[in-house]
């Protein structure tokens, strides 16, 4: 005799699979809502909708430097400082030229930041307001380290309060000014400047210049404070008349030894 087995089974009322299929539809619901919030949120639409524009404010800078041609003060573009070598402890006249390029917002509380090695000083480092494409320009001091054959990055920042965006922003880094320059002793500037007036004279004339075309050439290459400096890099000049051929003659020995050491170091 073979025995079976039932399983009781409690009976469905219509009512409680009428109940379930509405849960399940709220569910679904529930899923179908969750894929359109992250279709919306995908990356590329969302950068589309909180794109920030660029900084409006915007720097540039000049020098004041002696222009040997006109014999004169000028001021020059900051971007040709790169690359420069400029004595220890140099102060440096410049003039910071800051523009709002945008033609609607108005920028407030704009400050100026240097590099941590170097100083600026000036009468004014920052600026209450500047108005839609309005220009300002503060004029200032930097000082140099007095550390020899330090590379120093020369850089001028600002920050400013953006209304737009309710908070301080600061400008991009290819508005910024920033120069790498080689800090060395006054001694080596002024060899350094000379021997190359030898070498310009020598290729002009293919051969050393003499004691009569370097003094001449000098004299017309560089401002008459020139020979302050030299006394200064060389101090046992400062007792000879810098008119004389003793005082030419020496300062061509000096540099010629420099040019033979330089040469022969392959530098």
């Amino acid at each position: 005799m073979v025995l079976l087995n039932f399983t009781v089974i409690k009976n469905i009322h219509q009512e409680d699979i009428d109940s379930l299929k509405a849960q399940l539809g709220k569910q679904m619901m529930t899923v179908i809502g969750a894929v359109k919030t992250a279709e919306e949120l995908k990356p590329e639409k969302f950068e589309e909708k909180t794109t920030i524009s660029p900084a409006p404010l915007e720097l540039a800078m000049e020098e004041l430097l002696y222009d040997p041609r006109s014999r004169t003060r000028v001021w020059v573009d900051f971007k040709s400082a790169r690359g420069r070598t400029v004595p220890k402890g140099t102060t440096m006249r410049i003039r910071i030229i800051l523009q709002n390029r945008s033609r609607k917002t108005t920028l407030y509380d704009i400050r100026l930041h240097t590099s941590p090695n170097i100083k600026l000083f000036s009468e004014q480092k920052a600026i209450k307001e500047l108005g839609p494409t309005d220009k300002r320009v503060i004029e200032g001091i930097v000082k140099f380290p007095n550390k020899e054959n330090e590379r120093v990055i020369y850089e001028v920042r600002a920050s400013y309060y953006d209304p737009s965006l309710k908070k301080r922003r600061r400008t991009h880094p290819k508005r910024g000014l920033k120069v790498t320059q080689t800090i060395i002793t006054l001694k080596r500037g002024v060899l350094l400047v000379l021997s190359k007036t030898v070498d310009e004279l020598e290729k002009e004339l293919q051969r050393l210049p003499l004691l009569d075309e370097f003094k001449r050439r000098v004299s017309k290459k560089f401002p008459p404070g020139i020979i302050d400096v030299i006394k200064e890099a060389f101090p046992h000049l400062k007792s000879v008349d810098s008119s004389s051929d003793r005082f030419w003659s020496e300062l061509l020995m000096i540099v010629e030894s420099y040019r033979r050491k330089k040469h022969y170091n392959g530098r």
